[in-house]
């Protein structure tokens, strides 16, 4: 052919792209090295039909010949990305299948066993769980009728190439979403964690009430005290009074009169108490005995006191009848308030012998109630010390306990520059009179049972196992025709073409996924609660952490009110990057995260991954250039974006792990995880409107699953009216 200018037109070469030239690469490959795999060996390889023993060496060494296939195919591909751990698992069980076609299109149902063993063998045992598989031998995927293979000598080589590249999400995808391998004959994929619980003892109840056992997960502990606190062996008195009085069973006596008893949750269980009273003798053992020890067995000779014994509160009243006041006065951490062994006498004799002058009161001391005190009004601004005495003993095998407290002496008055004043005339003895006839009603002794005889087991401890099953659909086929009269020569393009179109779908699934997740944590994160039992929340790490959700918008015509173009950009910069920084150290503390990666990585956790995905507009504006500490020494970060038109002027950011993002195996906490089921890539010579076409077609499967149910979301308006106009100033001026 001639052009205008006289010179010849030759026909131009079409490119090749990356897939296209992996493809030609192992059909090269393969047309080298001959029938690499038998049908034998990849039915048996799949446990699709016939494994044994005797057939491991077999597979063992297709495997060998598969990844050399894989490595030496990919080499030469200049743009070709590295390729991860799960598109080569992906690419070495589409060889399997597509070396042995007839097996996998008529395979039966399978035992889970069967299916275990299979894929371990296969794929290393990168993951450890699967589902048992529901295929039956009349749920074929494809009629076997007019199959004809000869078409197909290269379907290996097909389904390699296929699962190869496409098993790869694009960065936003596979930033949230890490992809990992589920063998085709199986149904899904099974996330299990291992979860510890505490508890206390529990009764059941003889009519068949249902049983509470209130477990809490321990790893919330290390944010909730309580869960951890132990006060079955705490000696807690505990307050009886019967009405009409019965003097066999109640002990008010032995309480402080004119203080009324509290009702404190204990062990799970109402406990009503008070102070003892000051003088009183009683047996600390006896009564400290709760509902729940009665109802097991009165306590006997072999309990006893522990020696660590403290007096802790004591409570002083000023002033008599109507006008009475009194006030509490924590001693615990003042010198002498511990009980010593006797130097003499019995060897389970404790003393105590409390004296302080510390005891500080100021018109500001609030009564036991918390209210303001009418009496200590009288202070003004002058500070008053108040010394106090104790002398008590316990006897630990007995229990037997006495504490004596005389009454208080005013020690020291002092105005609010510290000088001391005269209680004998002045404003000094005023204030003295304020304390005249002061006593102490009674006081409060921190102590404990040794428990030696094993009474209580204290917080008992339970090991569970969650697990999630999740299964992988198939999805609709994907077909790529041959034009008439082509050969197979350029099936490379074809199956680019099949590549392309799964990438584009797994891409936008991701953004599916992302948006039910936005919508499902919007309704339901504020409504968890975290110390007690969690919610049924999506994803296995909802046992771990509390589910927690922020959203804020951000309309940077207000946010923003640089004076210059230039000054915007940069401090649009700093209004999403600080934006972004508090809102995930704040979800990072409210939903235990940290306390869960520590139980996880048992102490050793790796620096968190926040994962923050926008529009490429926004995209633009999330780097500081050459801030490598985007988000301070807190987190690492990654971000990346999406061209999917719904996440126009949004910006999501969750946690995960940088070590996830290409190990092939689902992290209960990481964001997400996809999980992608290699599929046979078949030629197929088809018979549509009275004609003859070759169709190449695989039907895609794969499943986005969200794990961790944390989220933060931005709305971003107006960044360019921002950017590409002037912006409106608040020029009001105030004088001085």
């Amino acid at each position: 052919m001639k052009s205008l200018f006289g010179n010849k037109i030759g026909s131009s070469k079409a490119i090749k792209t990356p897939a296209h030239i992996v493809f030609d690469n192992m059909v090269d490959y393969q047309t080298g090295n001959g029938n690499m795999i038998s049908s034998t060996t990849g039915g048996a390889a799949l446990a699709m039909e016939g494994y044994d023993a005797a057939v491991k060496p077999d597979v063992d060494t297709a495997l060998v010949q598969l990844r050399q296939m894989i490595k030496q195919s990919v080499s030469n591909v200049a743009d070709a990305k590295e390729y991860n751990i799960a598109q080569e698992e992906a690419a070495i069980v589409g060889g399997f299948i597509g070396s042995s076609v007839r097996s996998f299109l008529g395979r039966k149902a399978m035992t889970e066993h069967d299916m275990r063993k299979s894929y371990n063998e296969v794929t290393d045992e990168r993951m450890t769980t699967v589902i048992g598989s529901s295929i039956s031998s009349a749920d074929r995927r494809m009629s076997m009728e007019a199959f004809d293979e000869k078409p197909n000598r290269n379907a290996m080589a097909y389904s390699t190439a296929y699962n190869l590249q496409a098993s790869r999400q694009c960065d936003f995808g596979e930033a949230f979403y890490p992809t990992v391998v589920i063998t085709p004959d199986n149904v899904g994929f099974t996330m299990s964690i291992r979860l510890l619980y505490a508890y206390s003892e529990v009764v059941r109840a003889t009519t068949g009430a249902l049983n509470n056992f209130n477990r809490k997960n321990i790893i919330r502990a290390i944010i909730d005290s309580t869960i951890l606190e132990v006060e079955q062996t705490k000696l807690i008195p505990v307050y009886r009074v019967s009405s009409p009085a019965n003097p066999a069973t109640d002990n008010g006596n032995m309480f402080a009169v004119g203080i009324a008893p509290t009702t404190l949750q204990v062990d799970n269980q109402p406990l009503t108490t008070a102070p003892y009273a000051n003088g009183a003798t009683f047996s600390i053992l006896g009564m400290c005995q709760t509902n729940a020890m009665l109802a097991a067995g009165m306590e006997d000779q072999t309990d006893a006191v522990d020696s660590s014994i403290r007096l802790t509160n004591i409570y002083v009243q000023l002033g008599s009848g109507s006008s009475a006041e009194i006030f509490q006065f924590d001693v615990s951490q003042l010198q002498t308030s511990d009980f010593n062994a006797a130097p003499q006498g019995n060897s389970r004799l404790m003393q105590l012998n409390f004296s302080n002058n510390s005891l500080l009161l100021t018109a500001a001391t609030t009564t036991i109630e918390g209210t303001p005190s009418v009496q200590l009004a009288a202070l003004g601004t002058a500070t008053v010390r108040l010394s106090v005495q104790a002398y008590g003993r316990l006897v630990q095998d007995l229990g037997d306990t006495t504490v004596n407290l005389p009454a208080p002496v005013l020690y020291a008055v002092n105005d609010n520059q510290g000088n001391a004043l005269s209680t004998t005339s002045g404003t000094g003895a005023t204030i003295a009179s304020v304390f005249t006839g002061a006593t102490i009603l009674g006081y409060d002794l921190l102590a404990f049972r040794t428990n030696s005889n094993r009474r209580n087991r204290g917080k008992l401890l339970d090991i569970q196992h969650v697990n999630y099953l999740y299964t992988v659909p198939l999805l609709p086929p994907i077909t790529s025709l041959r034009p008439v009269g082509d050969t197979e020569t350029n099936d490379g393009n074809l199956l680019s073409n099949l590549i392309t179109a799964t990438r584009v779908q797994t891409a936008n699934a991701a953004v599916t996924a992302i948006l039910e997740a936005q919508n499902f944590l919007q309704a339901y994160a504020g409504s968890t609660d975290g110390a007690v039992n969690q919610p049924q929340m999506f994803g296995v790490a909802a046992n771990m952490i509390i589910p927690t959700y922020q959203h804020q918008t951000i309309d940077c015509a207000t946010a923003l009110d640089s004076l210059t173009t230039s000054q915007r950009a940069a401090d649009l910069q700093i209004l999403l990057m600080n934006k972004i920084r508090d809102m995930a150290t704040r979800m990072f503390v409210s939903s235990g995260f940290g306390p869960a990666t520590e139980a996880m990585y048992e102490g050793a956790p790796p620096k968190p991954l926040v994962i923050i995905g926008t529009d490429p507009t926004i995209f633009r504006y999330l780097t500081l250039t050459g801030d490598t500490r985007y988000l301070g020494d807190m987190f690492d970060y990654k971000i990346v974006m999406t061209y999917d038109q719904r996440f126009t002027g949004k910006l999501v950011f969750s946690f995960g792990s940088e070590a996830s993002l290409n190990s092939g195996v689902p992290n209960p906490l990481h964001f997400g995880t996809m999980g992608w089921k290699p599929e046979l890539t078949l030629m197929m010579p088809m018979v549509r409107n009275g004609s003859n076409v070759m169709e190449l077609t695989v039907q895609p499967s794969y499943r986005h699953v969200n794990n961790l149910p944390i989220m933060g979301a931005l709305d971003i308006l107006n960044i360019q009216t921002v950017i590409a106009s002037k912006v409106s100033l608040n020029a009001n001026t105030h004088s001085v």
